[in-house]
């Protein structure tokens, strides 16, 4: 009877414990991203996105959309080779996916608040640069 008891009193403390700790971190929107490519990602995904006007003429003339964006930023892998890394505010990230149809890179420019989306290229044997988006 002993052994129960004990077993008993042990899953109540567990039971308190749990509910303290979800009250204390249940609403934290907590991740783990250890890896550069998702810390960059989700950096990325929780800014507002800003687009120029020349962006979004080459979007428009490559047949991508808002959407496309969104998910290569979600599902993407950053290019840390032709990525500009070691400026001190606004870092520069090429984010690229082959998953896509056309598939694209897109470069960004990742400041405090605001991420810039500043160059669209297909990597098909169409480049948006043939449109006159100057």
């Amino acid at each position: 009877m002993g052994l129960l008891k004990r077993f008993g009193w042990y899953f109540l403390g567990v039971g308190i414990g749990t509910i303290f700790v979800v009250m204390i971190f249940g609403g934290r929107d907590i991740q783990c991203n250890y890896f550069p490519n998702s810390r960059v990602l989700v950096d990325i995904s929780r800014k507002d996105l800003a687009y120029s006007d020349e962006v979004m003429c080459q979007m428009q003339c490559a047949g991508i959309d808002t959407t496309a964006i969104n998910q290569l930023i979600v599902n993407g892998k950053v290019n840390f080779e032709e990525s500009d890394t070691k400026k001190d505010s606004c870092k520069e990230y090429q984010i690229y996916s082959k998953d896509f149809t056309p598939e694209f890179t897109a470069r960004f420019k990742n400041c405090d608040s605001t991420a810039y989306l500043m160059k669209v290229d297909l990597l098909e044997v169409k480049e948006v640069s043939d449109c006159n988006c100057n």
